[in-house]
């Protein structure tokens, strides 16, 4: 695999905090009216999930695509790689494990528990082949990246 990657990042994510708003009268979260993901740390290899994102280079970055890949290997500096044909603008992208709604009656697998996001999509290839994407692994530093967001005001987590 070529190391022609765009950056390389051991913690290359982050948290914004949106305040809450009036919805229909109501003060309400954005979670709550718009729906949220859960997360999981130091889940990203081995493993299997859907990439999403806007990338310039498919429908110029108009519409949202997705990639269901399984890991590919690790990139080094606490970074995962996986097989994707997606390309600039898919950045900040989730990578998310058991993504969408589960089937009645679906109990396969170690781990069922729906919509975690276990990565961001953080750099890809620079060269037309191999089509790929890394993303850096949640760990402690996310944790605590959360910690303090959820600290920051009361209720927000």
């Amino acid at each position: 695999m070529s190391k022609n990657y765009i950056f390389k990042h051991a913690a290359d994510y982050a948290i914004i905090e949106v305040s809450d708003q009036s919805f229909s009268g109501v003060t309400r979260k954005i979670g709550s009216v718009v729906g949220h993901f859960g997360y999981k740390t130091l889940d990203l290899l081995p493993n299997h999930v859907t990439i999403l994102g806007y990338p310039g280079n498919l429908d110029s970055g108009q519409k949202m695509h997705q990639v269901t890949a399984g890991s590919y290997g690790s990139g080094g500096n606490n970074t995962a790689i996986y097989g994707s044909d997606m390309a600039g603008g898919s950045s900040g992208g989730p990578w998310v494990e058991n993504f969408g709604i589960g089937a009645v009656g679906q109990v396969d697998g170690s781990d069922r528990t729906l919509n975690q996001i276990v990565g961001v999509t953080s750099y890809g290839s620079t060269s037309v082949k191999p089509l790929y994407e890394g993303s850096s692994i949640l760990d402690t530093r996310f944790t605590s990246i959360l910690k303090t967001a959820c600290a920051w005001k009361s209720g927000n987590c």
